[in-house]
Formats: C-alpha cells, structure tokens, sequence
C-alpha cells in the first residue's frame, strides 16, 4: 500500500475538500492510503494586531500547528501539498518528506501584492 501525507490548508477550508478530501476514500479502493494533516488554525486566519508589528508570535504559531504534518510527511511514501503551507511565501515546505506533490488549483503565476 502505497502511504500519503496530505498537508491541507485547514478543516474548514473548501479547497481542503474539494482538492484532497473527496478522494481520500477513492484512492483507498486503489490501495492507496491517505492520511490528512491539517492546521489547527487556519492559514487563512488575520494575524491579531496585539502580538506584534510584524506578526511572528502569530507565525511561529501556525508553523507549530504543521509540526505534525511535517513529520508524518517524512514517514509517508508521497508528500501530497495542497497549496503552499503559508500564503505567499515559501515557508516549511523544505522540511517536507519527499516525493511531493503540490496541488493547486489558481494563477500562481500572479504575485499576491500585485495590482491587478
């Protein structure tokens, strides 16, 4: 059986659904074992303003919540990301099990910050 660690982008997240969930029970019957790890928080979540300017306490948070991803990863036959595990900047990804997959489904070729 052929073992998978699909890091999602959160619980509640539609894309979580859409891009791993649904065939989570589909590649079973193929002999292909899926186990999902999801954040705790959502990477999606505002950063509150009252741990700092520039955020980290918040990140270094998030990045905690991926710990276990990141090591099931590395027991895992094929690492599955369903987009970057930080919007807009590459973060732990290096840290992941290898092979990987990287799942997405927008214009990455367009840079958050830019204008249009």
């Amino acid at each position: 059986m052929i073992r998978v660690a699909a890091l999602t982008s959160g619980a509640e997240v539609p894309s979580s659904r859409f891009r791993v969930r649904q065939f989570i029970d589909p590649l079973r019957r193929l002999g292909v074992e899926v186990r999902e790890y999801c954040p705790r928080i959502s990477k999606y979540d505002a950063e509150p303003f009252w741990i700092g300017p520039r955020g980290w306490a918040w990140r270094t948070i998030q990045h905690g919540t991926r710990v276990p991803g990141l090591l099931g990863s590395r027991r895992a036959d094929v690492t599955w990301l369903e987009r970057e595990l930080q919007p807009g900047r590459a973060t732990l990804e290096r840290w992941t099990g290898r092979p990987r997959i990287l799942d997405i489904d927008d214009a990455i070729w367009l840079h958050p910050s830019s204008e249009e």
